[in-house]
């Protein structure tokens, strides 16, 4: 009985183990840790948002307040104040889209939450205007994009928008 109980832990210890070494290989620390790879080049790497945070961080001023949208809550790299809406960033917008009757209320809409700065994940943003509403509220949020905001940097995926 012992040699049986022995063998079932020493099995759940091995998945473990191989979920450790499978973890290590995709992860690949050691560049980091023997200091040939900045603390920013690592996480670069591995999270698809960090170059977006990074340019926050390095070129928006102190007072810069970010709406993250569908970007989740990923802020805990960020070095200025942000908000956005838990669980669902569309809740977020919905208000502001159903009341706009052009593009200058949108923007508004988005001020008035606070926001100075936009932190979007782009395919999630695109995917719930096509899919949440008309082409007349599309319309107000091309004429937003137009005019209301300026694209600030883009890269894997996630866009850092200014508010004019």
């Amino acid at each position: 009985a012992s040699v049986v109980l022995i063998l079932v832990v020493a099995g759940f210890l091995s998945l473990n183990a191989f979920w450790a070494a499978g973890f290590w290989k995709a992860r690949d620390p050691r560049p980091f840790l023997s200091g040939r790879e900045t603390r920013e080049d690592y996480l670069s790497r591995h999270l698809d948002f960090y170059p977006a945070v990074r340019y926050i961080n390095l070129n928006l001023p102190e007072k810069a307040r970010v709406l993250m949208l569908f970007a989740g809550d990923r802020g805990y790299y960020l070095e200025r104040d942000y908000f956005y809406y838990w669980y669902y960033s569309g809740e977020a917008l919905r208000p502001i889209l159903e009341r706009a009757a052009s593009g200058e209320e949108v923007l508004e809409g988005l001020k008035s939450l606070g926001a100075t700065h936009l932190l979007v994940r782009d395919d999630l943003l695109a995917r719930y205007l096509e899919n949440a509403w008309p082409p007349e509220k599309l319309r107000l949020w091309m004429e937003f994009g137009k005019n209301g905001r300026q694209t600030l940097f883009s890269a894997r995926g996630f866009t850092v928008y200014g508010l004019k």
